[in-house]
């Protein structure tokens, strides 16, 4: 199978006229795996290089994890999901929903000839063998693909972790097969320690509580958005998903533990997984006491530690 390709025919074309002239095939996208097997819960790393065979020199992205840079596929028989990053804003717009401003990929000159190489890491979040693709877009409906790359995923058969908070401990044991980007976005962020020290910030008396806002406040986030996926239609108590505001991709950074599902909330969430153990630590954390003028907890509960591990 040939590399993927795309054609440019000015001094310096943009990418976003590169991807939409695909079909001539003078810029070539191709990507590998750094190693063919990882274990659950390890980083697949792929090697992505852009090579321009134009005659003319491109405007070239840095090569990162973000929808106007390099994507991934992920897939298995039966599901799959896209990993990816937005870099940007949502602001409300007059209808009361959000609108979204990107914060646009860095580009650099890449001359005729020349190629640019970068390494994209994606955490294997799911056992068994997966089939990776590279997608290099401009944020837009235009994009090329690499090759498939078949990874086998080894180890034990599920990707959990251990909530220690001010109420008590809890263990999420997650559904990747459900929420394959959702999931490998939360345990990046849990295994750097991301959400440790910080407190719920958000309570609706006997349903929820919410946590994972770098601020505090909850208007915080770790500088990029998920893209929504599978998102539920009706919540489960015990549920743990991720925290967005009106426009389906602006989840972050934070995340929601279900305590109570009857009329508290109706869905409309990416479902990381469900508290296995501990569910009654859900009930405190949800019981805390709300100030009636701020609607925020008066003394907020919080996460000491979110630790991964697999079962």
């Amino acid at each position: 199978m040939r590399p993927a390709r795309v054609a440019a025919g000015a001094l310096l074309v943009a990418l976003a006229a590169v991807l939409a002239d695909a079909a001539d095939g003078d810029v070539v996208l191709e990507a590998s795996l750094e190693q063919k097997a990882v274990k659950l819960g390890e980083d697949a790393v792929v090697v992505v290089t852009l090579t321009n065979r134009a005659s003319a020199a491109m405007a070239a992205p840095k090569l990162r994890l973000a929808r106007d840079s390099i994507s991934v596929r992920v897939a298995w028989p039966g599901g799959g999901g896209v990993v990816t990053r937005l870099y940007g804003t949502f602001l409300e717009n007059d209808a009361g929903g959000l609108d979204f401003r990107p914060t646009p990929t860095p580009t650099r000159r890449l001359d005729s000839g020349e190629s640019v190489q970068g390494r994209i890491s994606v955490p294997a979040v799911l056992v068994g063998e997966l089939t990776l693709t590279a997608i290099l877009g401009d944020g837009g409906p235009s994009r090329i693909e690499s090759r498939p790359m078949s990874l086998d995923v080894t180890g034990r058969q599920r990707a959990a972790a251990q909530v220690e908070t001010t109420k008590g401990n809890f263990r999420i044991d997650f559904d990747a097969a459900a929420s394959y980007a959702s999931v490998a976005h939360f345990w990046s962020l849990a295994r750097d320690g991301a959400f440790n020290d910080l407190p719920f910030h958000r309570v609706v008396r006997g349903a929820l509580a919410q946590t994972g806002d770098p601020r505090g406040d909850g208007t915080g986030d770790r500088g990029w958005h998920v893209p929504g996926e599978s998102l539920v239609a009706t919540a489960t108590r015990g549920d743990v998903g991720l925290a967005r505001g009106a426009h389906v991709d602006s989840a972050g950074s934070q995340w929601f533990v279900v305590a109570d599902a009857k009329g508290a909330l109706a869905g409309g969430y990416a479902r990381l997984g469900t508290v296995t153990d501990g569910i009654e630590v859900l009930d405190a954390l949800a019981a805390n006491e709300v100030d009636p003028k701020t609607g925020k907890p008066t003394t907020p509960d919080r996460v000491v530690t979110v630790k991964t591990l697999l079962k």
